[in-house]
């Protein structure tokens, strides 16, 4: 097989994390047969979480009809597939970004990436659980149907003003950052469980007083801690929280953002509750982090350091049965899914604090590294909102404040349409079919194919039948 080729079928690679969306209603799943090929065996009960696209060891790409991996093909010829400016830029032979499709059942755990210092020092301390040495930072797209996950009114669209009533439908939920310091001390000042789960009244108090960085730190840690040694009395702090609300009669001043906000947070709570009851992560996300509601193409970025959890969809139907003598609740649960496209530097490193909290007995303090990394930036969700900018045609960017990647999305019909020259660059046809050309090399490919284009190639895509929607990986060293 000749190495000077520059446009090859790729296929990727699944895993099943617990979270993952089940069988048919996952995207990874529906994918896959053209993602993973004829291997791939559908099981309705399975969990599909993630398709991973790239290089890294726990789930590196290999030719579509060949075993070689892309990692090997690269290596075979780093010049021509990875481009001079990356291997001078990088100083190895490996995508510099890792390219992956989510498909989200239920809330992921509450987690943040160690920046490159302390992802050093971690994979020196324990190399199998932290196996790179190198930092994570990340975007996330959301690329499901606006409508398909609930909308929490009262709380603010990234894009949709500051109360959040346009109720055109979303379609991603997640919790990044933490909210501005005086939406946190207001939130303290006026829900008693929470003060009493963190049991450290003086400290509290200070914060709601003076709202600091240094202070919410001390806080935020307080309950986290509290959370992981006495998980009953939280657990029964969220229970009180959860009957407080839900029997609660006052109404909501419409005009006090304040109340909105606690109104909000109450079924927010409540979501987050059914898939990890009690579980401390309840009030450490609700009441601390942005809930940033997405829609379709909108984009997050989450840096190193940052805090974030991604919250799957449900409905949730609450019916009262009268009776004679008594009176029946029932709560229904209606799943969907989160869908979502991310993209990260080369990395698998994570840190888990919630949905669950670490395991003991782990070699390094997982939580106390947690608390170390974060860097607390408090801030509206608008904070993290990673705009998109014109490439080429009918394909728009999403550039993060990196060197090591950025997304493109082509959205087209008709026509056949250049990319330009890229550098080392992954593409997944999410809807429709596609027809890839690199000088004589062409790939018919339909919805759920890979492909990879080698660096320096002038890539052309023509959409097969009425439309087409690939979404890119490529770096531009």
């Amino acid at each position: 097989m000749s190495t000077d080729k520059s446009l090859y079928r790729i296929k990727g690679s699944v895993n099943n994390y617990p979270w993952g969306a089940k069988g048919s209603s996952s995207l990874v799943a529906q994918l896959a047969p053209n993602s993973i090929g004829p291997s791939f065996k559908l099981e309705e009960d399975k969990p599909y979480s993630e398709l991973w696209i790239g290089t890294h060891p726990h789930g590196p790409a290999h030719l579509l009809s060949e075993a070689q991996s892309l990692q090997e093909l690269i290596t075979s010829n780093p010049v021509h597939h990875l481009g001079l400016g990356v291997l001078h830029k990088f100083k190895y032979h490996q995508l510099p970004y890792l390219f992956k499709v989510l498909s989200v059942g239920r809330a992921l755990p509450l987690q943040a990436h160690p920046s490159k210092p302390l992802a050093h020092e971690l994979h020196r301390k324990d190399p199998a659980q932290f196996v790179d040495s190198n930092s994570k930072p990340e975007i996330a797209v959301a690329i499901g149907a606006n409508g398909s996950v609930e909308q929490f009114l009262g709380l603010p669209l990234l894009h949709g003003g500051n109360r959040g009533e346009d109720a055109t439908g979303v379609a991603f939920t997640g919790f990044v950052g933490f909210q501005p310091l005086e939406q946190i001390a207001y939130t303290l000042d006026h829900t008693p469980e929470l003060r009493n789960a963190i049991d450290n009244l003086e400290l509290v108090a200070k914060f709601i007083r003076d709202p600091q960085p240094a202070g919410l730190k001390e806080v935020y840690s307080d309950l986290l801690n509290r959370g992981a040694k006495d998980k009953d009395d939280v657990a029964a702090q969220i229970s009180a929280y959860l009957k407080r609300v839900a029997s609660s009669s006052q109404e909501v001043d419409a005009n006090d953002e304040g109340q909105r906000r606690m109104h909000a947070f109450g079924k927010v709570a409540r979501k987050v509750d059914s898939e990890y009851q009690g579980d401390v992560g309840v009030f450490a996300t609700v009441f601390f982090l942005n809930l940033v509601q997405l829609r379709r193409s909108e984009a997050v970025f989450i840096d190193a350091d940052e805090i974030h959890a991604y919250l799957e969809g449900g409905a949730y139907e609450l019916k009262l049965f009268a009776s004679s003598s008594d009176c029946m609740r029932t709560l229904t649960h209606y799943m969907r899914v989160v869908d979502i496209i991310e993209c990260m530097a080369t990395s698998d490193n994570v840190l888990n604090a919630a949905f669950p909290p670490p395991p003991p007995g782990e070699k390094v303090d997982e939580l106390g590294s947690f608390e170390r990394t974060l860097n607390y930036t408090a801030a509206p969700p608008a904070h993290w909102a990673l705009p998109t900018t014109p490439f080429k045609g009918h394909t728009t960017a999403y550039r993060p404040p990196l060197e090591e990647f950025i997304v493109l999305r082509t959205s087209l019909a008709g026509f056949p349409e250049s990319l330009g020259r890229v550098g080392p660059t992954v593409g997944i046809v999410l809807k429709g079919a596609a027809k890839f050309m690199v000088g004589a090399e062409q790939e018919l490919v339909d919805r759920g194919g890979v492909v990879f284009v080698s660096a320096g190639s002038e890539v052309v895509v023509e959409a097969q039948g009425d439309w087409a929607e690939i979404w890119w990986a490529t770096c531009e060293a």
